[in-house]
């Protein structure tokens, strides 16, 4: 997660070497109309990741100028995406959740993030951030949704391996005191 300097918030985060999803002509994995995104949203704000509730329609995201954001028509609040469990101009807990389709298995984020959790594609969770939902044909404003990373959520054996070592070297080092 985090920010480059010229974003809202700004941060130090730097992006240089990273390719924004479908960039270059991306296809298959990573490319812009195989990658998936989906709001997931609870009433009230700070509510806990356990209530957030995925909301229609899913959408993709942007080549040329705009590579790396989603297609927004899709994420037009007031009258395409429909929020079920936030009223309106009532504040809302949110969450953009990005997943890989390639394979065409994961239309929803409720498919996906099964897959993610048995380590079959990469996803993404944005982050919890607080908005209050607009009125009719009024977007919310998204200020806290912060760019991140695709990435597998299970870690790879090396990492498991790695942290037996480093358990081991603990008890060893414990038990010479």
């Amino acid at each position: 997660m985090g920010n480059g300097t010229a974003d809202y918030l700004a941060g130090t985060t730097s992006w240089a070497g990273f390719d924004a999803i479908g960039a270059g002509g991306i296809t298959g994995q990573f490319g812009a109309q195989t990658t998936f995104a989906q709001i997931l949203t609870a009433p009230g704000f700070n509510a806990p990741e356990s209530s957030l509730v995925p909301q229609t329609p899913t959408t993709t995201f942007r080549t040329g100028a705009a590579v790396g954001f989603v297609v927004t028509g899709n994420f037009e609040f007031g009258s395409a995406i429909r929020v079920n469990n936030v009223n309106t101009d009532s504040p809302g807990t949110w969450e953009l959740v990005v997943w890989d389709n390639s394979s065409g298995l994961y239309p929803t984020w409720t498919q996906a993030y099964q897959a993610w959790v048995q380590d079959d594609i990469v996803a993404a969770e944005s982050g919890r951030f607080n908005a209050t939902f607009g009125g009719t044909g009024s977007p919310p404003n998204l200020v806290g949704l912060q760019s991140f990373n695709l990435y597998y959520l299970i870690p790879e054996p090396s990492c498991f391996a790695l942290s037996g070592l480093g358990l081991a070297a603990l008890l060893v080092f414990r038990r010479r005191k």
